[in-house]
């Protein structure tokens, strides 16, 4: 196929999923998203209409051909360009500037400015009376929490590169206002959470990939990352978090907002696995944090009953040891490392991403701790990312977010994703007894389920 034809087919493509999209839209009587401040978030489609995946095509090829537009030396500039989109992201939670836009109606630049260092002055004033927050582990990251002074100029200059990506608006020279998103950022907890953790924490980790390399070349070590190299001294994720008390409150939720992502919705562990034929079974949800997915699971299956363990750093004050009353019969949560031999006999294991975040010497011990307690039958459900076979592009949103999850994960931790062979190896390694009985990845999941069966006859 020639470039102008290529060109072509996507405008046409394009054309024909848009109709298919809004067509949905107006049967339905629902408007799409839009940067209007009142508009909705999300769109609303079930996952099995054509319409959810019209929309999906529409993302993946209007892509395609904003690229092939630019053509490849443009499309290799704006690469380097658009870094600057991170930059001023991170400005606007740093300073938590949405917050101090009136939620209606315009406010200038000046008095903007003005309000922004008035109470981040009171803040300072107020740490410098009692205790300074805890500080970041590097001591290039300055707490968001008592962030310096910041000159007109520069709150101006952000914010109008923050607008080129339609966060805020001005409505005329020097005046602002919200958008949907930058309303999201004053308004949606995690949404300003999930901004604040990939801006603040992850992109000056990003950048000590280099120095992590040269200072530890070629080691596989958890404590030898970039993350390591950004905190200054060998530490994995967990030992990072457990002394920066603002990054572990932005982890955790910047966690809980993945789990509200389109691919990464927790229905799809809930719909995507036959729950049901564990009859009346215990699952052990390992590394299940404050136990969304079991509350999740549970709601659901009335039968089941689960165990969410997990270290009692990896839980927040605020909701740790808290179920829902009418669950707290059929949920727990305790206190376990998963490196230790596992306590509790059960008819099924969950490790819902959390072999992922550990190299293949790791995962295999996590497998092996839960030996002592398996009996001939028990299931290994393991709920994570699954590399798709390169250059199949068989869903392009799926397979951005497990490569940049797999990227993640090596930055912080040497770890990362698996393809569907490299999981069977990981269960063989572990021990020959678990025996892989199946993978799939439910419709319009990021995730899939790998399962294994401990089999000793």
């Amino acid at each position: 196929m020639t470039s102008i034809s290529q060109i072509r087919r996507l405008a046409r493509q394009i054309l024909d999923d848009t109709e298919v999209l809004t067509g949905h839209l107006e049967a339905q009587g629902i408007d799409a998203p839009s940067f209007n401040p009142d508009s909705v978030d999300v769109y609303s489609i079930p996952k099995d209409e054509p319409a959810s995946k019209a929309r999906k095509d529409l993302v993946a090829s209007t892509k395609e051909l904003r690229d092939l537009a630019m053509g490849p030396k443009e499309n290799l500039q704006m690469l380097g360009w658009e870094s600057f989109n991170i930059l001023s992201l991170h400005f606007v939670t740093f300073y938590n500037i949405a917050s101090f836009v009136p939620f209606e109606g315009e406010i200038s630049y000046e008095d903007l400015c003005a309000k922004v260092n008035s109470h981040n002055n009171n803040n300072n004033n107020n740490n410098n009376k009692n205790s300074c927050p805890a500080p970041s582990p590097s001591s290039n990251s300055p707490s968001p929490s008592s962030p310096p002074p910041v000159r007109l100029s520069i709150l101006r200059r952000n914010l109008r590169h923050a607008i080129l990506n339609n966060i805020f608006r001005e409505t005329r020279p020097g005046f602002v206002a919200h958008t949907r998103p930058s309303l999201l950022l004053a308004t949606d907890t995690l949404m300003y959470s999930w901004s604040l953790y990939w801006t603040h924490y992850m992109w000056p980790v990003a950048t000590n990939w280099a120095a992590a390399l040269q200072r530890w070349p070629g080691s596989e070590d958890e404590k030898h990352t970039a993350l390591a190299a950004w905190a200054g001294k060998e530490a994995n994720l967990y030992d990072v978090l457990g002394r920066d008390a603002e990054m572990q409150r932005a982890f955790q939720a910047a966690v809980e907002a993945t789990g509200t992502s389109e691919g990464y919705d927790i229905a799809f562990t809930v719909d995507g696995y036959p729950w049901d034929k564990l009859g009346e079974g215990t699952v052990v949800d390992l590394g299940g944090s404050q136990g969304q997915a079991s509350v999740a699971i549970a709601s659901s299956f009335p039968s089941l009953k689960f165990v969410v363990q997990d270290l009692p750093g990896a839980r927040l004050p605020s909701t740790a040891g808290k179920i829902p009353s009418r669950l707290s019969s059929r949920v727990s949560l305790t206190a376990h490392d998963f490196f230790s031999p596992q306590p509790v006999s059960a008819d099924a294991y969950l490790l819902r991403f959390v072999l992922h975040s550990f190299p293949d010497g790791a995962g295999v011990d996590v497998l092996r701790a839960l030996i002592p307690s398996l009996e001939n039958g028990a299931r290994i459900i393991i709920n994570d990312g699954v590399l798709p076979e390169a250059g199949a592009r068989r869903d392009a949103a799926a397979e951005k977010a497990t490569r940049s999850m797999d990227v993640a994960m090596w930055l912080v931790m040497n770890a990362g994703e698996r393809d569907l062979g490299d999981w069977k190896n990981l269960l063989r390694m572990a021990d020959e007894r678990f025996v892989f009985s199946g993978a799939w990845r439910p419709e319009g999941a990021t995730a899939w389920f790998i399962e294994a069966v401990w089999t000793t006859a």
